[in-house]
């Protein structure tokens, strides 16, 4: 049974995450693929590890360094902004 972990309603789309554990990784990668070939019309996303980092990276959370994200030299908006905004 596959149920991913989120589900995004203002852009129609699931994500999954997953580890960095390689043999995880080759099985969601299958469970993805299957229901994309069963259920073309539903989006589904598998986040990694590096993209998770990217994303707290790119929102202010934890130092840029440790997320090992290029391309990104500074945060634009700091937690308390973001909680502010939120």
């Amino acid at each position: 049974m596959f149920t991913p972990d989120f589900y995004l309603p203002d852009v129609d789309l699931y994500l999954e995450l997953t580890t960095m554990n390689q043999s995880l990784v080759t099985h969601k990668n299958r469970k993805i693929r299957l229901m994309h070939e069963l259920y073309p019309e539903v989006s589904v996303r598998l986040l990694y590890r590096k993209d998770f980092h990217r994303l707290l990276a790119k929102f202010g959370f934890g130092p840029l360094i440790e997320s090992g994200v290029e391309g990104i030299d500074r945060v634009l908006l700091t937690e308390r902004q973001i909680n502010q905004k939120v």
